[in-house]
């Protein structure tokens, strides 16, 4: 109910106030529902008392606007223990081996196993490994990829034939249709979990040393 549609001396009555000095848009809440239904009620004309069906209506809708606010806590409340549970599932992934749609790994000198997704049928495929700086040092280059879920094996080697040090690493994947047309492939690692973050309602896994966000996870091990 909208205050400037109430008669002023019934606003008087209610708020203490003259009509016109409220601002023209405010809303009353179930309190001042109530506070005004009672108020004209004490206002009406005892020879030419209120309407049944308009006290009916009016009465309807203090019901509806109070069954609304409950709706809105039951359900405010609701989320909050979602939230909660989120949590508490994303905790119990620590120590846990996790698939995530995030293109960064840990090099601790062994091979990697460098996956991705193709969406379709492609003539080939580079894969390119930049170090903790952004720097370049190593492309892959994959012949005739087929669609699905794809993996090869990074030896550690750059591209100038030195083993690459120890330490975080990122890559990327691009693949080429047979018109020469460019696709940018979905990366997918594997890594212990070591940690959780909560940033605002956002969740991060802590991999390595990287920060992935919780709506990255894929799979988990074990």
């Amino acid at each position: 109910m909208i205050v400037s549609d109430l008669h002023p001396e019934l606003l008087h009555d209610l708020t203490g106030s003259k009509g016109r000095e409220l601002p023209p848009d405010k809303v009353l809440g179930k309190e001042d529902f109530l506070k005004l239904l009672i108020v004209q009620l004490t206002h009406q004309d005892p020879l030419n008392p209120m309407d049944d069906r308009e006290f009916i209506a009016q009465t309807a809708q203090f019901s509806a606007l109070e069954q609304m606010q409950n709706l809105n806590k039951s359900f405010a409340s609701v989320v909050e223990a979602m939230k909660k549970v989120e949590r508490m599932a994303a905790l119990s992934l620590i120590g846990r081996e996790v698939e995530v749609t995030s293109g960064t790994f840990e090099f601790k000198g062994e091979p990697v196993e460098i996956k991705f997704k193709a969406d379709k049928a492609l003539e080939k495929a580079d894969i390119r490994i930049y170090d903790s700086k952004g720097e370049l040092i190593k492309t892959l280059r994959l012949k005739k990829v087929e669609p699905g879920e794809r993996s090869v094996k990074w030896d550690g080697k750059t591209d100038d034939g030195e083993e690459a040090e120890h330490g975080s690493y990122r890559y990327e994947v691009v693949g080429y249709d047979e018109k020469g047309n460019e696709f940018q492939l979905t990366p997918r690692t594997t890594g212990k979990v070591s940690g959780v973050r909560f940033k605002g309602d956002e969740i991060y896994l802590v991999i390595g040393d990287e920060l992935v966000p919780g709506s990255s996870l894929i799979s988990v091990e074990g």
